[in-house]
């Protein structure tokens, strides 16, 4: 399932009894072994928690956007994660879950589900939308139809993703610009996984996932 990597969070003394201490600190440290190829920034991560029901993707959903994150996604081995702009300064291993939320058969939790939350290495939410902005101004100039285009942020791939069917005078120039940044995918074809696929970039780089590419849920 699918749709801000900063200074790593440490647990302070006199916040957590010392067992949950000594155990949150052994997750972040089986976590950081697996993201160990991360070329930039270091980060902070909670304990995953599996996503195995509506109910609980709904309320990993309504924890991201109500405490301002970029994206949320769904790691097959790790389950839900929450990626946060990087100059997030909130505790994100601490998320505020949104007053007076239900979910969608109206429903109020009594629990909240704890994801693997981090930073983005490459991305402030001001960014994207600066990223977001060049793009359509450069494919849509003044709202011109001529071109499909569809932008969107992947946090898994901490990328931003552009689908169009622009032809490549157009989208050249914005991929050398933004080498690193963004992805530009022909909207006509699509894209074709590889044999072996894994998250290349961001976060979770370096998780390979076998033959294919597993299922993403978007936020």
């Amino acid at each position: 399932m699918a749709n801000d990597i900063g200074p790593r969070s440490d647990v302070r003394a006199g916040v957590w009894p010392r067992r949950r201490a000594y155990a949150g600190l052994l997750t972040t440290l089986a976590l950081l072994t697996t993201l160990a190829l991360l070329a930039a920034g270091s980060m902070a991560l909670a304990a995953p928690a599996q996503a195995d029901s509506p109910d609980t993707w709904e309320e990993v959903q309504a924890l991201a956007t109500y405490n301002g994150a970029l994206a949320s996604f769904e790691d097959p081995e790790i389950g839900p994660v929450i990626i946060f702009p990087s100059d997030y300064t909130r505790d994100i291993d601490h998320l505020t879950p949104p007053p007076g939320w239900t979910d969608s058969s109206g429903q109020t939790p009594t629990s909240w589900p704890t994801p693997t939350t981090t930073k983005s290495p490459l991305f402030t939410a001001e960014q994207i939308s600066t990223l977001e902005g060049a793009v359509f101004t450069a494919v849509q100039p003044e709202g011109d139809s001529t071109y499909n285009l569809a932008v969107t942020y992947d946090g898994m791939s901490d990328r931003v993703v552009a689908q169009t069917n622009a032809p490549s005078s157009i989208t050249d120039p914005l991929a050398t610009e933004y080498e690193g940044q963004l992805v530009i995918e022909d909207s006509a074809t699509g894209a074709t996984p590889p044999k072996q696929c894994h998250a290349a970039h961001g976060p979770l780089r370096g998780r390979t996932y076998g033959s294919c590419c597993p299922p993403r849920r978007a936020r």
